[in-house]
């Protein structure tokens, strides 16, 4: 269903029958990678799981007295930070940047930053061979290479969540902000599918800073600065 290198991977993860908060980390890195739609993959994941579950309890035996199998918990699957507001103990919602309760700000960034996620995403991207075959491969390889890199950087950059956290939302759209300046000339080595995709992201994280952190000190300048130039009102 997938490519041999994202099916062996979530083979591995599923063999144990729990997938942990990291194995998910990763098995979505590889597949934003792959410009896997990570929704599907959830859900295909999951199903994976279920069966597999499902295969280890043994059949009942005729007359003997069957015990019913012990239930099988689910595995644990975080996607935020928190789960409880540490402040008031509320339940929260995944993709949640403030209690609707009391008000908290979550200021954690788990693991790797936004910024150091996508960056590691880029880079398997730029490793990776995209070869061009038959008639185009002979003509220009290395343009049409190049252009299906663009797309997959793209596509990986659209996919990108918007962060959840004021402190990794803060770092994500100060590294974005320099992104979006880049001109049809002076693009480099980023293509320009990859520098549209960059400035819809940064206007994404703009728009979720106006709705959370629009009084907040630390975002004034920046949402200051974004009414200018490329999203100027």
């Amino acid at each position: 269903m997938y490519s041999k290198e994202l099916e062996e991977l979530i083979d591995a993860v599923l063999a144990d029958g729990v997938i942990t908060d990291k194995e998910w980390a990763v098995m979505n890195k590889r597949a934003m990678a792959e410009g896997v739609d990570l929704d599907e993959l959830e859900i295909v994941v999951n199903g994976r799981l279920a069966k597999k579950k499902a295969a280890v309890v043994p059949p009942p035996v005729p007359g003997l007295n069957n015990p019913q199998p012990p239930s099988v918990k689910p595995a644990s699957i975080k996607y935020g930070v928190m789960n409880k507001c540490p402040k008031c103990g509320a339940v929260v919602e995944a993709g949640t940047v403030k209690c609707t309760e009391c008000d908290y700000i979550f200021r954690g960034i788990e693991g790797n930053s936004s910024r150091q996620k996508l960056g590691m995403i880029i880079d398997e991207i730029d490793k990776r061979e995209f070869k061009t075959g038959g008639l185009f491969g002979l003509l220009g390889g290395d343009i049409f290479e190049e252009e299906r890199r663009d797309e997959a950087r793209a596509r990986a950059i659209t996919n990108f969540p918007v962060p959840n956290t004021k402190d990794d939302l803060l770092e994500f759209i100060m590294f974005l902000q320099p992104m979006t300046e880049i001109g049809f000339l002076n693009q480099g080595d980023v293509g320009p599918r990859t520098t549209r995709a960059y400035k819809t992201k940064y206007k994404e994280c703009i728009n979720k800073a106006k709705l959370f952190f629009a009084d907040d000190v630390h975002f004034k300048e920046i949402l200051k600065d974004s009414k200018g130039g490329f999203f100027k009102k």
